[in-house]
């Protein structure tokens, strides 16, 4: 399973009603999505934004590798619900998968801010998959 599979799985779990309006980053930008793809509240936007943690070892070992994405919730009642909503998914039996390569990978919460979308409410949950 891809780590947008993993999350799109936990969004629908735990958010029903969000199921239809979960978008993946692949070719689009932030702002693209609250104009293309989020018309319709709520949505949410999952983002790879890179991966960090890299180091290598003399011996060519390297540590794990650290991947970085974001959740972008989009509603029109209170974000904060959905959030917690989210944050105890992913912080209770969702903090685990298995990847496409039979790699156990680990997801941490990092970060999470509000913010205003022309009227709507929107949250940002930063994630590491390790």
């Amino acid at each position: 399973m891809t780590v947008e599979d993993f999350l799109r799985g936990v969004v629908t779990d735990s958010l029903p009603n969000f199921n239809g309006n979960i978008h993946d980053a692949n070719g689009m930008s932030f702002p693209e999505f609250l104009s293309e793809k989020s018309t319709e509240t709520p949505s949410i936007f999952i983002s790879y934004e890179g991966f960090s943690d890299v180091e290598y070892y003399s011996d060519g070992s390297g540590n794990v590798l650290t991947e970085n994405y974001s959740l972008y919730i989009r509603c029109n009642d209170s974000v904060k619900t959905h959030v917690k909503a989210l944050m105890v998914a992913l912080g209770g039996e969702y903090s685990e998968f298995t990847d496409d390569d039979i790699v156990v990978k680990y997801v941490q919460i990092i970060s999470g801010q509000t913010f205003r979308d022309n009227g709507a409410d929107a949250f940002e949950i930063t994630l590491q998959i390790k």
